[in-house]
């Protein structure tokens, strides 16, 4: 009876144990708004995001370091997701930040795709890319 005992805490004692590091959490982004589908005036347009398990930094350029970097906003264009190439688009398409909002300003009417990925210091995409993308009309008033 005592052999037993001793061998039940001994087996709900060893998980308690870990030498080894729990596994990081994976990055999670959270496109806030616009809302997908939403019809909007024209001109500004706020997107905000919410970003966990990452940290986000002005260190653009740089060194890459895990779990940090920035947020790169799109307009109107495909995000770039190759793994070891900038993710960066045409000069007017996209706009590199470490804040949780950016406002596109005097957005015309019509069909409108607003994304946003977590890169790297060095503006190459997450080796599993983390992105939001929304898709919505703004018309005239």
């Amino acid at each position: 009876m005592g052999v037993l005992l001793l061998s039940a805490i001994f087996i709900l004692f060893i998980p308690s144990c870990r030498t080894e590091p729990l596994a990081p959490q994976e990055p999670v982004l959270v496109l806030l708004s616009p809302s997908y589908g939403e019809t909007l005036p024209v001109g500004p347009v706020e997107v905000r995001i919410y970003v966990e398990n990452f940290k986000l930094t002005e260190i653009e350029g740089q060194d890459n370091v895990f779990g940090q970097g920035h947020l790169i906003y799109y307009l109107d264009t495909d995000m770039p997701v190759k793994p070891d190439a900038p993710a960066v688009t045409i000069s007017g398409t996209n706009f590199i930040s470490s804040e949780t909002s950016y406002t596109w300003a005097d957005v015309t009417p019509g069909t409108h795709t607003f994304s946003v990925q977590l890169v790297n210091n060095d503006n190459t995409p997450l080796m599993a890319p983390v992105t939001q993308r929304v898709v919505l009309d703004l018309v005239t008033q």
